[in-house]
Parts: structure tokens; C-alpha cells; sequence
């Protein structure tokens, strides 16, 4: 998981919003949501709510 961090990191220059795997064999899929704080992280869920 934290080399998908610093690989992101090193190609955008920043951590991003959001980092998801697909998953494979014995591998499952996980999505991770990055903010500053609680509030922030709440605006974020809500963009993403309202796109679905």
C-alpha cells in the first residue's frame, strides 16, 4: 500500500484525493480517500455521492 502512495506522490508531485486498486488473485479491491480533515473529507464523499 505504501509504495502505491509514493509512486502517486512522484508522478503528480502531490498525495492525491484518491488512490483505488482493482484487485487480482487473493488481492482485494480497495479505494483510499485522502484529506486534510474531517470536513474536507466529508465534502469529498459528497462529490462523489453525487456523481453515482
Amino acid at each position: 500500500m505504501e509504495w502505491l502512495i509514493k509512486e502517486s506522490i512522484n508522478k503528480i508531485g502531490k498525495i492525491p484525493d484518491i488512490l483505488w486498486d482493482k484487485g487480482s488473485v487473493g488481492k482485494e479491491a480497495m479505494i483510499r480517500l485522502f484529506s486534510k480533515n474531517s470536513k474536507e473529507m466529508i465534502k469529498k464523499l459528497k462529490k462523489i455521492i453525487n456523481l453515482i
